[in-house]
């Protein structure tokens, strides 16, 4: 019974002990300030406008072009063939072709109409946004320094 008495007695000794330099302790530190430290950060979001303007264009295509230098040819061949039985067909249709093409160029024609494209653009919000925290404190009259980043509680 002595030995646990005396374990006790040393045990509540020393934890007195503690608790007495741990405040001895505490006294001789102060905390002088906390300081939250931000950052500016630019956030691009796309969204996309409709861009009209009036501009030249050519009316017709070349499909026309094309389909004009077809008959035009097959129209030359034949006559080609009429003037020369003895090879005027190869003659023919390729002039025939020529004039059929640039006939169809001919009725191709320039005006203006109003065209559209769709442009994706990015606008830009800047945030300033939590970086870290500084905390300055003094312990045996020396300032120390430390940065950390505070835990956020997002149930409350």
């Amino acid at each position: 019974m002595k030995n646990s008495t005396k374990a006790k007695l040393q045990g509540l000794t020393i934890g007195v002990l503690v608790a007495a330099s741990m405040s001895a302790m505490a006294a001789s530190k102060n905390i002088i300030d906390v300081r939250d430290h931000y950052r500016e950060v630019v956030y691009l979001e796309p969204y996309t406008v409709e861009v009209c303007s009036e501009q030249e264009v050519v009316i017709g295509n070349q499909a026309d072009i094309v389909n004009g230098a077809f008959w035009g040819a097959i129209f030359g061949a034949v006559v080609g063939d009429v003037i020369d039985e003895n090879g005027g067909k190869v003659p023919g249709a390729v002039i025939g072709g020529m004039l059929g093409a640039k006939d169809a160029e001919g009725k191709l024609s320039k005006g203006t109409a109003m065209v559209c494209k769709t442009e994706t653009r990015k606008k830009s919000t800047s945030v300033n946004e939590y970086s870290h925290s500084t905390i300055s404190f003094e312990y045996d009259g020396v300032v120390y320094e430390l940065d950390f980043i505070k835990k956020w509680n997002l149930t409350n």
